[in-house]
């Protein structure tokens, strides 16, 4: 690949899929309530009340799913040549690249 990861060798990454579903979920549930608030109080600010309140819910909700359920920590490495790796997944955070564990 052409991507470049600015990461060489193993990397660890602190993996916490229940913060991230509730982080998700808080979200959406507060832009839901945030759209309530504003159409109660009018549209003036709307989507930023929405986006204010939907933050707010993920990153509680995160948090509270980080203190309940922990994380568990992943090495992994970005691959040269994702092409000829059968193993190694798609980036979702650098586009074009792929990684495997290490």
């Amino acid at each position: 690949g052409n991507v470049d990861t600015g990461r060489v060798g193993c990397v660890t990454f602190e993996v916490n899929p229940a913060a991230e579903y509730a982080e998700s979920i808080g979200e959406t549930f507060g832009e839901r309530a945030g759209g309530f608030v504003s159409r109660i109080f009018g549209e003036e600010n709307g989507s930023l009340v929405t986006n204010y309140i939907g933050n707010l819910w993920g990153r509680v909700a995160g948090a509270w799913a980080r203190d309940t359920f922990g994380s568990s920590a992943l090495d992994i490495c970005y691959v040269m040549d994702p092409h000829n790796c059968p193993v190694a997944a798609e980036s979702t955070i650098f586009p074009g690249a792929a990684w495997r564990s290490c």
